[in-house]
C-alpha cells in the first residue's frame, strides 16, 4: 500500500495533476484503486480553472544574455527534483520536472521518452 500511496502522491502533486485533463484522469485513477483496496471513501480531485498546459509559457525559450544552453543527455545525468527544465526526446520539447527515488520518473509526460533537458532561463531582467 505505502508504493500505491506513493505513486499518488507524485501523480496528486501540484503541476502533475492540474496539467492537462489526462493527467487529472490519472490522478483520479488512482484515487479510486486505492479506495477500491482499502474500503475507504475516494476524495476526488476538481479541475482547475487553468490547465498547466494552457498557461503562457512562451519565455521557456528565452537564452540569457551572452550565454548558451546546451542540451544534457539523460543518461549523463538527470535534473533536480521537482525543478522544471526544458526536455526533448529529439522531435518534441516540452517543460517538466523529474521525481528521483522509488519511483524515478517525469511528471507531465506521458506521450515522449525525454532523451535530453536543459534548464530553463530565468524571468526577463527589469529596469
Amino acid at each position: 500500500m505505502e508504493e500505491i500511496q506513493s505513486a499518488i502522491d507524485i501523480q496528486c502533486s501540484d503541476g502533475n495533476w492540474n496539467y492537462s485533463e489526462y493527467m487529472m484522469g490519472m490522478a483520479n485513477g488512482m484515487i479510486f484503486v486505492k479506495s477500491c483496496l482499502t474500503g475507504e471513501d475516494p476524495e476526488y480531485l476538481d479541475g482547475p480553472e487553468v490547465w498547466g498546459k494552457d498557461k503562457p509559457s512562451v519565455g521557456m525559450f528565452l537564452q540569457p544574455k551572452g550565454r548558451q544552453m546546451k542540451w544534457i543527455s539523460v543518461e549523463d545525468r538527470l535534473p533536480e527534483e521537482g525543478v522544471e527544465v526544458l526536455l526533448t526526446d529529439g522531435l518534441r520539447m516540452d517543460v517538466d520536472h523529474y521525481y528521483h527515488g522509488k519511483n524515478d520518473c517525469w511528471a507531465n509526460c506521458p506521450y515522449i521518452t525525454p532523451t535530453h533537458w536543459m534548464p530553463l532561463p530565468g524571468p526577463p531582467e527589469t529596469e
